[in-house]
């Protein structure tokens, strides 16, 4: 009974230009010990190929396809059995090595993670141009303009300062802003240590 495949049919690596190679592993294989010149660079270059398969890690069974991946054109026959060393054939009928498939997985889960990354990157800042619309709308409305590129805390900022003093107002900013230190009439003098009162020390809050 032929095992399941060793790589899932979703992994694909296509557009990842490089794959791992444990060179330690390598050098102590009995396909370096054993394998000519031309063997030992057809497996390696089925190894190289087989990364941008689907699924990944995998190859078709058809020597004259295996011939055109492995470079090794017209001696493929005589090459084959060393070249292919370590594959095995999988109950969907493609080839498998166990070792490029284990790499292949665990290149595929630093995919899956940077494309979650890069969605939730995509989503903050979606996020964040939505709030920092509708902070310059409220500021507009409360007379306010900062530049274009206001750092988002500064903004942030701004429209705190901007709520706390329609608080302190009811609710109409310009209220606060009608009040001078220089009206000095019994109904808006303050009783602060120097003389202006809360109401005007508002209305100059930043």
């Amino acid at each position: 009974m032929k095992p399941v495949p060793l790589v899932p049919g979703e992994v694909d690596l296509r557009g990842l230009p490089w794959m791992r190679l444990d060179t330690s592993r390598l050098l102590d294989s009995d396909l370096f010990a054993l394998s000519n010149g031309a063997e030992f660079k057809a497996a390696v270059s089925l190894w190289c190929k087989s990364w941008t398969q689907q699924p990944a890690a995998s190859l078709p069974m058809d020597d004259r396809i295996l011939a055109h991946l492995s470079g090794a054109g017209a001696t493929w026959k005589r090459l084959k059995a060393m070249a292919l060393r370590g594959w095995v054939e999988c109950e969907d009928g493609r080839l498998y090595h166990p070792v490029v498939a284990e790499q292949a997985l665990l290149a595929w889960d630093e995919r899956l993670s940077y494309r979650a990354d890069k969605e939730a990157a995509a989503e903050r800042k979606q996020r964040e141009r939505i709030e920092r619309a509708k902070i310059f709308e409220a500021l507009a409305a409360a007379g306010h303009k900062p530049k274009w590129n206001t750092p988002m805390g500064e903004l942030r900022d701004l429209l705190a300062q901007v709520t706390d003093l329609s608080r302190v107002t009811g609710g109409d900013e310009s209220q606060g802003q009608l009040c001078d230190v220089t009206d000095q009439s019994p109904a808006k003098r303050g009783t602060g240590r120097d003389g202006t009162g809360f109401l005007e020390a508002s209305a100059r809050s930043p």
